[in-house]
């Protein structure tokens, strides 16, 4: 049982607790394992550490102890995770996709030959063959399949399905901004999913459970990066970059790193900050703490000193993000999406209010008008606009554009398996982004 909602009383919790309830009654005996991330547990943070401590152990590279220790800490988590028959995942939707507690656990989990394996070709094979996997989904809204903002279910369909587990079910808790009505179905799914699983193969006395799971056809996003149509925002005289990657010389990063030389060499005295996500930055994590902190600044609950100060931690990123008049995001990409750091971030930021705001019939407005972002997106494979495996570009143009950022410019670096030769063209595009953004000011289409 994988619980990535730090509230006991939320919806995910809910309906999965009654999904066990009924597993229980109808297969006495199961054991159930919990993993509440948003307690401490002994999952390490995916990282440095990690990948330093995973390439030593195959002869790659050297490591330091602390290095070991962090992907000898991931090698329990992969066991344990191994050893059960099922999985129930029970996530809220934060900001379209899945808590960043929850995104870390899939970076720790997903390797090649514990998981998944490559062939010859490079084609990947799940290894977990034979489990299933029911994935309660909580979110406010109501996502139908073919939604181009649900970056929480069909992502958790992709990742299970690529280590294998292809008997997946999905439970979805829709339109909880109605209040207990809406799990009123759900309920009644969960229990018919228990009801399910003790049938034709009842599962052996072990379980490892957590939220969704219904037997719906399997529904993947695909999501257009497509060129779009603004008004170009002028040139920038601040501009903040968000580095997501921990490894100083990888492909987002190099790439970036040219923009910032050209942008300075176009536009001397453009005043550059850097967010270093791996680093050790005054951002906090977002979780009860600073939701505590939140509603008790609205009088809407009371908060204890240290959810008061998460929160004002939130409000001094909030508007050191704000003062900005551009963005620049590096990002790599980690099992089809982007690095749990980020993830935690946007969740900082995006607050209604603050980057974005609700009119009386429910609809947002992003409030970051007149900025423009960068995104530069680093990936392993090529992923054309249409790939339904892409939860990296389309997901960071979501976000920004949620918040009024709609002057978007993207770089891909692609098939980074390659090495060098797959950033010589992207180095040509962010120079030439750069350079652009130091032009007047017009009507511009652009990617």
């Amino acid at each position: 049982m994988i619980r990535a909602s730090p509230r006991p009383n939320g919806f995910s919790n809910r309906v999965t607790d009654h999904f066990l309830q009924v597993l229980n009654t109808t297969q006495p005996g199961v054991r159930i394992t919990e993993w509440r991330l948003h307690d401490k547990l002994a999952i390490p943070e995916f990282g440095q550490d990690v990948i330093n401590g995973k390439m030593a152990e195959g002869g790659q590279a050297d490591a330091l102890p602390g290095e070991h220790a962090a992907w000898s800490q991931a090698l329990d988590v992969i066991r344990e995770f191994k050893e059960a028959d099922a999985y129930v995942v029970a996530a809220p939707m934060w900001n379209f996709g899945i808590p960043a507690k929850l995104k870390n656990l899939v970076d720790v989990l997903s390797h090649s030959g514990h998981t998944f394996e490559n062939d010859e070709s490079g084609e990947s094979r799940g290894l977990l063959l034979g489990k299933r996997a029911l994935l309660v989904c909580a979110r406010a809204g109501a996502y139908p399949a073919d939604s181009q903002s649900d970056f929480q279910l069909p992502y958790l369909r992709k990742v299970f399905g690529v280590m294998g587990v292809e008997d997946q079910w999905a439970v979805a808790v829709e339109s909880t901004w109605k209040g207990q009505s809406s799990e009123v179905e759900p309920m009644r799914e969960a229990a018919a999913v228990a009801q399910e699983w003790c049938l034709a193969s009842p599962l052996r006395q072990r379980g490892l459970i957590s939220p969704q799971h219904v037997s719906l056809p399997g529904s993947a996003l695909a999501i257009q990066a497509s060129p779009r149509a603004c008004t170009r925002a002028p040139p920038p005289r601040s501009v903040l970059v968000i580095r997501a990657s921990p490894r100083p010389d990888g492909f987002s990063n190099r790439v970036t790193d040219h923009f910032l030389q050209v942008l300075n060499t176009t536009q001397p005295g453009v005043r550059i900050t850097e967010w270093r996500l791996h680093d050790k930055l005054a951002i906090p994590e977002f979780g009860q703490d600073v939701i505590n902190g939140k509603m008790a600044e609205g009088g809407q609950a009371d908060a204890l000193p240290g959810e008061h100060a998460a929160w004002s931690q939130a409000l001094d990123v909030i508007r050191e993000f704000k003062e900005a008049d551009a963005y620049v995001v590096a990002a790599p990409m980690w099992n089809f999406g982007i690095p749990a750091k980020l993830k935690n971030l946007v969740d900082v930021l995006s607050h209604s209010g603050h980057t974005f705001e609700n009119d009386e019939s429910g609809e947002s407005r992003g409030l970051l008008l007149g900025k423009r972002a960068l995104l530069v997106c680093a990936r392993a494979g090529a992923y054309p606009a249409d790939s339904q495996s892409d939860f990296q570009l389309p997901y960071l143009r979501k976000v920004f554009g949620v918040m009024g950022v709609e002057d978007q410019w993207a770089v891909a670096v692609e098939s980074t398996w390659k090495g060098p030769s797959s950033e010589v063209e992207p180095m040509r595009e962010a120079a030439a982004v750069a350079q652009e953004w130091c032009a007047p000011s017009s009507a511009l289409s652009h990617a």
